[in-house]
C-alpha cells in the first residue's frame, strides 16, 4: 500500500499509488487494486468482474522461489564466472536456439549466479514505446539512485530483432 503499480491498457500507460477501497479509472475501466497489495514486483494482473485484481495464471508459476544467495559483498565480477564464450553463444544463436533458452544456458554455465541475490539475478529494463523512455513512471517507485545503476533502457520496437538476433 502506497507504492505505485503501472496500468498498461494496449499502448497507454500510467502510474497510480495503490490505496486500498479507492476505485481507479482507467481507459474507461474501473477497478481496485486491493489484490496488488503483498504481491512481489513484477506480478501481472487481470481486472475481473467487479473490478477486482486476479493474478494472471502464467504469473503464478513464474512467482516461484528461485535460488539466491543473502549477500552479494563477496562476488568479484573478473569476467571468469561465466563458462560460455561469446563464441558459444553465437554458435547457439546459429542452431536456432531462442532468447529464453540462451538466457537459461547462460546462467547453469555461470559460476556466480547462484550466490547473487534475487535482484541482483536479471538486472532492471524498463521498456518503453515511442522515442525515449518515461522517467516520470519509472521515478514514482522511489528507487535509490543506486538502482538506476543496473537500469537498462530499451525500446519496445527493438525486441523482436533482439529476439531473432539481429539487433546491432
Amino acid at each position: 500500500e502506497g507504492e505505485f503499480v503501472v496500468l498498461k491498457r494496449e499502448d497507454v500507460f500510467k502510474a497510480v499509488q495503490v490505496q486500498r477501497r479507492r476505485k481507479v479509472i482507467f481507459e474507461k475501466q474501473w477497478m481496485y487494486l486491493d489484490n496488488t497489495i503483498g504481491k512481489q514486483y513484477g506480478t501481472t494482473f487481470e481486472v475481473s468482474s467487479g473490478g477486482n485484481l486476479q493474478t494472471k495464471k502464467a504469473e503464478i508459476a513464474a512467482a516461484e522461489p528461485k535460488e539466491a544467495g543473502s549477500d552479494n559483498r563477496n562476488i568479484v565480477d573478473d569476467g571468469r564466472s561465466q563458462k560460455l564464450t561469446r563464441e558459444d553463444i553465437e554458435a547457439l544463436k546459429e542452431k536456432g536456439i531462442k532468447g529464453d533458452e540462451i538466457v537459461q544456458q547462460l546462467i547453469e554455465n555461470s559460476t556466480t549466479f547462484r550466490d547473487k541475490t534475487e535482484f541482483a539475478q536479471g538486472s532492471v529494463i524498463q521498456m518503453y514505446p515511442g522515442g525515449g523512455p518515461v522517467r516520470a513512471a519509472t521515478d514514482s517507485f522511489g528507487f535509490t539512485k543506486s538502482f538506476y545503476k543496473i537500469l537498462t533502457e530499451f525500446p519496445l520496437n527493438k525486441v523482436e530483432s533482439l529476439h531473432s538476433g539481429t539487433y546491432s
